[in-house]
């Protein structure tokens, strides 16, 4: 389990945790193919918990590279 701001902090360096969180979140409904896989594995883009499971940040991880 990671939570969406601190994965996301390291995608969008300089950014406060929730712009960065917001744009991660962006960033993740926009391409497709990486959408669709998170889509599968039960993510819900609307739910409003906080963290990412393990399976979803090896998902995010495998489509946008290890972050900084």
């Amino acid at each position: 389990m990671q939570y969406k701001n601190e994965l996301a902090v390291r995608y969008f360096v300089g950014m406060s945790a929730d712009q960065a969180r917001k744009q991660l979140m962006k960033l993740l409904a926009a391409r497709e193919p990486l959408r669709q896989e998170l889509l599968e594995s039960g993510f819900d883009f609307g739910s409003k918990r906080k963290y990412f499971t393990n399976k979803e940040v090896e998902i995010i991880v495998r489509h946008l590279g290890k972050p900084t």
